[in-house]
């Protein structure tokens, strides 16, 4: 079964791609995965979210990542906004640096790419 949106984020735990790109083939640099802790990206791992301050759907978080792909690395530190816009899609940072994210279905995901990584 498919596990339910929630977590630091009313968010579907999972795999997530820059708005514009397909679940089948999106590039490494537009994809994120929130697995309830934290949205990593594919360079990162082990991140952790804390929540900051809270407007409505609109989270400033002090999130904490691995600064690598897998392994042992340097944990780094970043303030960031996040704003959910449904269980199945955020928005990763403010204004033009802004990104939209949507979920991927695993089904849907390339054979490289799986959730748990």
């Amino acid at each position: 079964t498919s596990p339910h949106p929630g977590g630091v984020f009313t968010l579907k735990p999972g795999v997530y791609v820059a708005e514009g790109q397909t679940c089948h083939d999106p590039a490494s640099a537009g994809l994120r995965q929130y697995d309830g802790k934290g949205i990593k990206g594919f360079a990162t791992h082990s991140c952790v979210a804390k929540i900051i301050s809270r407007e409505n759907n609109r989270y400033t978080i002090d999130q904490s990542c691995i600064d690598t792909a897998k392994g042992p690395g340097p944990r780094t530190n970043e303030r960031q906004t996040v704003v959910v816009i449904n269980a199945l899609k955020f928005q990763w940072g403010e204004n033009k640096q802004a990104t939209i994210y949507n979920y991927c279905p695993t089904q849907e995901l390339p054979n490289w790419l799986t959730p748990n990584d």
